[in-house]
């Protein structure tokens, strides 16, 4: 088994939820330990985060939430979520900042 701490996600959303995700590999689970979403637009923005844990499962949806001009929303919901192998973690939201790191530990 090994583990490896690395950056799951990082970069600007789109409005298209499946346009950024993150998906476990196979044969390893994926665990978020950190992720944060700011808003440097100049108007309100919409975070939508969906997600299917296992491969055969079914999206759900985590977080949709309306952040304010400068806001940065640290996603506790996430905190500590396993994704399955194959597993898909999506968000959404046009031109918000997105940073997400965890683990990823071969099974």
């Amino acid at each position: 088994m090994s583990i490896v701490a690395k950056v799951l996600k990082d970069g600007l959303l789109t409005a298209t939820i499946t346009d950024t995700q993150y998906t476990a590999p196979t044969l390893t689970r994926g665990f978020v330990k950190q992720c944060s979403v700011m808003n440097s637009t100049a108007g309100v923005v919409t975070l939508v985060v969906k997600a299917k844990l296992n491969t055969g499962g079914t999206f759900r949806t985590i977080i949709t939430r309306n952040l304010a001009v400068n806001e940065t929303y640290p996603c506790f919901e996430l905190i500590n979520l396993v994704v399955e192998p194959g597993g898909v973690i999506e968000w959404s939201g046009l031109n918000l900042e997105l940073y997400c790191t965890g683990l990823e530990v071969s099974t």
